[in-house]
């Protein structure tokens, strides 16, 4: 499926202001790590205590070879097995697939919902508009936790940002969070010089702020303590950006989004 043919579903998703209520799981925007041994601690504090399923989507990566996805279930499966949790892997590779009804089922009683790396346009227009993803955006709604890293961050804010293309192009992402995720932002920085500017004036044009996530780093709300302060965990800092310049967040902080209009 052609991304300019996302019609009226991307409009729905994307580009647009979400209403975040309290009874509403964790979010986490997570820079690099998935389930890497330094990030174990993170990802079991996401978890829902009352829940052992730990739900992992490698659809990001499924452009790639078979063993690059099956590399990806199997370090999932580690990291589960690691922290105590079932792990249950949903490689799900086309629209038909998240429209499969034994696929979607495996939402329910999910205790943490999780989207690897990969390729940020091929994850959303696999998803975007199919019965996996609203279930997995009811379940969200109710109260499960909901992460994603580098490609799955992405995907996860408003607009996918396509800083490599040229001329960049941006798509519309998932909408769970207004703001424009902008992973491996360390890294980033360094190879990419212009990315803090081009990524600020994305923001801007989308009326959301940027959020630069340093590897090995999540941003995460919680909204049953607050619908709009980010806690910064991890091993570096998030960068927000905005029509009023950018700020580094440290990990340990606290942020509101409205952090540079103060």
């Amino acid at each position: 499926m052609d991304v300019s043919d996302w019609g009226h579903s991307a409009q729905a998703e994307g580009w647009r202001r979400l209403e975040i209520k309290p009874e509403y799981g964790k979010l986490a925007l997570i820079g690099s790590g998935e389930y890497l041994g330094e990030m174990a601690e993170i990802e079991a504090s996401l978890m829902l205590p009352a829940s052992k399923r730990y739900v992992q989507i490698p659809t990001a990566s499924t452009l790639e070879s078979r063993e690059r996805v099956e590399y990806w279930v199997r370090l999932g499966e580690a990291q589960a097995k690691r922290l105590g949790f079932d792990a249950v892997p949903l490689v799900v590779t086309s629209r038909e697939d998240a429209d499969d009804e034994s696929i979607v089922s495996e939402i329910a009683g999910a205790g943490l919902i999780y989207f690897s790396g990969g390729n940020p346009n091929h994850l959303v227009s696999t998803l975007i508009g199919t019965r996996l993803l609203d279930a997995i955006r009811a379940a969200w709604m109710t109260g499960t936790p909901i992460a994603g890293c580098s490609a799955g961050a992405m995907a996860l804010g408003s607009v996918v940002a396509g800083f490599r293309s040229v001329p960049p192009k941006h798509h519309p992402a998932f909408g769970f969070a207004d703001v424009v995720a902008l992973p491996h932002f360390d890294r980033m920085i360094g190879r990419l010089p212009g990315v803090m500017k081009s990524g600020i004036a994305l923001a801007v044009s989308a009326g959301n702020p940027m959020f630069g996530i340093d590897e090995l780093t999540a941003v995460v709300l919680e909204p049953s303590v607050s619908t709009d302060n980010w806690s910064v965990l991890g091993a570096g800092a998030v960068w927000v950006g905005g029509r009023n310049g950018s700020r580094s967040i440290a990990a340990g902080e606290v942020f509101r989004t409205s952090i540079l209009e103060t």
